[in-house]
């Protein structure tokens, strides 16, 4: 292809755009029931890079700096509160709460409101998750949480990346200096697993090329699953989701992660916002926490797959905690102490007002 001819397929190369509205539940720690809507899971022709030429660098040139993505500003206001029987004692608590800020992620504010009053610090996890530490020193009947934020996000399409040449069918082998940093998020073992074997009964044929099979699996994981809230803590283990056959966002995606990894993959678990604006049928905006599975694809980098819905993530995903496993993920997390167990209830809301106009 000459450059040429480049130039005049990038101009007809198809658009997807950003995404249609998105339901949600008020489960305080995972949202994301399956919707109603579809929205679009085949890609335009994935163009892959070989060798460095003069096409590739005008496409990768054309990508940079066509023109600026437009923004989205979003305020946020989560509120948790927690209500104890008796009074008890708090532990250290730990919060992640505020955004994974990236070249389409940026805080532009962020306030963080806690009582009973705390001594707090903030630090890097060894996951690089912004994670503020809380020390309390009076017993209390009540904490509550609250984080207020601007965040803006870069409109994106979730298609547009170009994979290594290498990695545009399975299966493919990570670079050696791919492979040493994610070792932690490969695990050979899962090939041996409950996912592995209902990967096989959902996904007979595997296809010939990486991201439609990737799509494909994220699309049968959401046909296969039924989403249901789930108030319980933690993580309902594979095989209970399996014969259940549903789960919380939490669940899906954590079977997802080990579905991928079953085939070679390198993914770990993500957990954040999803924001669903107004639309005719319903003014009202709204938002929530939720779960999804990111993968590492060559020449993509981390892409983060909603199984829940059936979908790739974009600009209405706003991480906050990835890992490779989602045991310390949660946004809230500590203990507390009393002479006795004293039982506890929590009451939690996610608010989003978009601060520009809507296109």
């Amino acid at each position: 292809m000459t450059l040429r001819e480049a130039e005049r397929a990038w101009d007809f190369m198809p658009v997807i755009h950003p995404a249609s509205p998105r339901p949600v539940n008020a489960n305080p720690s995972c949202s994301a029931p399956a919707p109603a809507y579809r929205r679009p899971t085949a890609p335009p022709r994935c163009l892959h890079r070989e060798e460095p030429s003069a096409t590739t660098c005008f496409l990768q040139h054309r990508l940079a700096f066509t023109s600026p993505a437009p923004t989205m500003r979003l305020l946020i206001d989560h509120q948790t509160r927690y209500f104890y029987e008796d009074e008890v004692s708090l532990g250290p608590h730990n919060f992640l709460l505020r955004p994974r800020e990236n070249a389409m992620v940026s805080v532009r504010h962020f306030r963080l409101s806690i009582e009973p009053e705390a001594k707090v610090n903030w630090l890097r996890d060894h996951n690089e998750n912004g994670l503020l530490r809380a020390f309390f020193r009076d017993p209390t009947r009540t904490l509550s949480v609250r984080v207020e934020m601007e965040v803006e996000t870069l409109e994106s399409n979730p298609f547009d990346f170009i994979l290594d040449s290498e990695a545009f069918n399975y299966p493919f082998t990570y670079n050696a200096r791919e492979a040493s940093a994610l070792q932690p998020y490969i695990d050979p073992t899962a090939a041996r697993g409950p996912a592995a074997d209902w990967v096989r009964e959902i996904l007979p044929a595997l296809p010939e090329e990486t991201l439609t099979l990737l799509l494909e699996l994220n699309s049968r994981v959401k046909e296969n699953l039924r989403y249901m809230t789930r108030g319980d803590a933690g993580i309902q283990p594979i095989e209970e989701t399996l014969r259940l056959r549903s789960g919380s966002c939490r669940d899906i995606a954590f079977l997802m992660m080990h579905a991928v990894r079953a085939l070679g993959f390198a993914a770990r678990f993500a957990s954040g916002y999803l924001y669903e604006p107004g639309t005719q049928e319903k003014d009202q905006e709204s938002g929530s926490l939720h779960a999804w599975t990111e993968i590492f694809l060559p020449g993509a980098g981390w892409k983060g797959f909603d199984p829940t819905n059936g979908i790739l993530c974009d600009d209405h995903f706003i991480p906050l905690a990835v890992g490779r496993q989602p045991d310390n993920l949660n946004p809230v997390s500590g203990l507390y102490y009393g002479q006795r167990k004293i039982p506890s209830t929590f009451q939690s809301r996610v608010r989003f007002q978009r601060l520009d106009p809507v296109p």
